[in-house]
């Protein structure tokens, strides 16, 4: 690229388009977003796996071994059990007092580069959409498709067979299970919808 193109580049992307500047709202769009997440479906805002499948990238030298991957499912929610683990703590003995046990799990062996299924499902909400892992099954809520949707993850990674009317013992199962944590956790949806069912 010679001196002029890099200019104009300078001049074209840049100048005009400080993301995060006064008054300034940037965002891809609802087409880019879905584009952006390709092969998987939705994005951001979703719990389909466009919308929660990111990346965990860990360095550790002498403990975390390097260029290895690991298909195994974390959470956000599995951090501090495996901090506690790392810190010689166990994160299922050592709660105090009149505090509840932690939902994560401690995922040091995953970090290890060892493959490990969760002993526990995991349960998402974001602004009334919704997700559960329970290993290879996974269901699905999208406000805007208005009903449950369930995969296997093994098979369909990319969530294009909704099983729901080939499954739907495992759907209802995995859907009182997920309402049945969401009401234990004061979900914001689940409250909202409540309290418009007594008015």
């Amino acid at each position: 690229m010679d001196q002029a193109s890099k200019e104009s580049f300078n001049y074209d992307h840049i100048e005009g388009a400080e993301i995060g500047a006064r008054g300034s709202y940037r965002a891809i769009g609802r087409n880019w977003a879905n584009a952006c997440n390709t092969p998987f479906r939705k994005f951001k805002l979703f719990g389909h796996e466009g919308g929660i499948c990111t990346p965990c990238v860990v360095r550790w030298p002498e403990h975390v071994p390097a260029n290895v991957w690991n298909d195994s499912i974390m959470h956000m929610i599995d951090f501090q059990p495996t901090l506690m683990a790392i810190a010689g703590l166990d994160p299922d003995d050592d709660i105090p007092e009149g505090k509840k046990p932690l939902d994560g799990e401690n995922v040091l062996p995953v970090l290890k580069g060892k493959f490990r299924e969760r002993a526990k499902p995991v349960f998402m909400e974001w602004v009334g959409n919704r997700a559960m892992i329970d290993g290879d099954w996974k269901i699905s809520y999208a406000k805007e498709i208005g009903h449950w949707e369930l995969f296997n993850l093994s098979r369909d990674r990319t969530e294009l067979n909704d099983l729901s009317a080939v499954y739907p013992e495992r759907l209802q199962q995995m859907a009182v299970q997920w309402k049945n944590w969401a009401e234990k956790t004061g979900i914001g949806s689940v409250k909202k919808k409540k309290n418009k069912e007594k008015q």
